[in-house]
């Protein structure tokens, strides 16, 4: 048997190829959640009405807020609060007679909302699980309006480079692997939490694990908006085609895969700027162009979960199917991209 000698690609095509793939995920990654022309010409951040605030345990709220678009659409987003009523000689005064706040994923309110809001507690914390539409903007109505706040997020964002990171949010979970520039005992921002970052996000992504109530916080990664009760029939159409968001009780957003994950097909080198934090580290795509995701959502499988909070859509799901539920949407994803 005559074997036929190995033949190199031609570089300067596969030059080519790594061009285009990288121009294409680039563009995957601004495409926006909402259509742009939903919210031209408003001013940001968009300000939010609570419809909905549900106490979930003792510390734990829920605000269920929702947004009008210039065409009449309604969207919903949830923003999560932690109360920390446990006096500690760090806190001040105030803080130790109506305990500490920690806005996840916050969203700006209306007047009346801030004032609910405002009634639990002092605003201490805020944490930005990851990169978002509006989270420059968010972010920065909060620092600027209560100076003393301190924001958490598990690494800088692309969108908003410049907001001040005053801690870093490291994994504290058991799966986490150790890491030489990352402490020996990660500090969380609320007692009863548990911090999960993901290794092989494009940027920085981390979801939180309420331990009392076994609840798994999640962002734009993981969504539950069947029967959602806030958005209207337009809204549930879009959700369901082209988003995909009504096919199964939990599901991986496509737009977050797009963004969030590289698939490389034909070869295992992109340019720098295309390559996530894992392929960085030595640990890229198989040849098949499997995304590698899974290894995170596998490690996230291994924790005891029980409950699902979704920063959008319907608030909380809870019963022995959770689990379940995140390993369909883990495999949905794979035959996505």
């Amino acid at each position: 048997m005559i074997r036929k000698p190995l033949q190199r690609r031609n570089p300067t095509a596969l030059a080519k190829t790594r061009e285009k793939e990288g121009r294409a995920q680039a563009e995957r990654q601004k495409q926006p959640f909402y259509n742009p022309s939903e919210f031209k010409d408003r001013e940001l951040p968009l300000v939010y009405k609570p419809k909905v605030i549900k106490q979930l345990g003792d510390h734990c709220y829920i605000f269920h807020c929702t947004v009008k678009g210039n065409t009449g659409n309604r969207f919903n987003k949830n923003m999560i609060v932690l109360v920390d009523r446990n006096a500690n000689a760090d806190m001040s005064p105030e803080q130790q007679a109506r305990g500490v706040l920690t806005l996840i994923n916050p969203l700006r309110l209306s007047p009346e909302g801030e004032a609910k809001l405002l009634e639990l507690g002092v605003l201490t914390n805020l944490i930005r699980l990851g990169p978002s539409e509006h989270a420059a903007f968010e972010d920065n109505y909060y620092l600027t309006k209560f100076p003393d706040i301190q924001r958490w997020a598990p690494g800088p964002f692309a969108s908003c480079p410049n907001l001040p990171l005053d801690q870093v949010l490291y994994d504290t979970t058991p799966t986490r692997k150790l890491k030489l520039d990352a402490p020996i005992s990660p500090v969380s921002p609320h007692p009863d939490i548990q911090v999960f970052v993901f290794e092989e996000t494009v940027q920085p992504e981390a979801l939180l694990v309420l331990s009392s109530k076994r609840a798994l916080i999640a962002g734009e990664c993981l969504q539950y908006q069947l029967d959602n009760p806030y958005v209207n029939d337009s809204v549930r159409t879009q959700y369901h085609e082209p988003l995909g968001l009504l096919d199964a009780r939990i599901v991986m957003s496509e737009h977050w895969i797009h963004m969030q994950s590289v698939v490389s097909t034909n070869s295992k080198k992109l340019s720098h700027s295309f390559k996530s934090r894992a392929q960085r580290n030595k640990t890229f795509f198989s040849n098949s162009g499997k995304f590698k995701l899974r290894n995170d959502f596998v490690r996230l499988l291994k924790l005891e979960l029980a409950r699902f909070i979704s920063s959008s859509g319907n608030s909380t799901l809870q019963d022995d199917a959770v689990k379940d539920d995140i390993t369909a949407a883990m495999e949905r994803a794979c035959q996505l991209v």
